[in-house]
């Protein structure tokens, strides 16, 4: 289970390294094609990537229940 947790963990700090990297692009990039980028590309890229955390959180908690079965 700690490799889930670290993957979690890894893939959450690596969106939040992201999200601020993105809102200081967008401080000096805002147009319509910035816009039209993120909204295109961007979005969807990180409405998966919650999507993906939730499920593997999802997964560490029914690994956790299944150990403490076993046990």
């Amino acid at each position: 289970m700690r490799d889930g947790t670290s993957a979690l963990a890894t893939l959450k700090s690596s969106q939040q390294a992201f999200e601020l990297r993105w809102r200081h692009t967008r401080s000096v990039w805002d147009d319509a094609v910035q816009r039209t980028f993120e909204h295109e590309h961007l979005e969807p890229i990180l409405s998966q990537v919650e999507a993906a955390q939730s499920e593997l959180e999802r997964l560490l908690r029914v690994i956790a229940q299944a150990r403490r079965n076993v046990r």
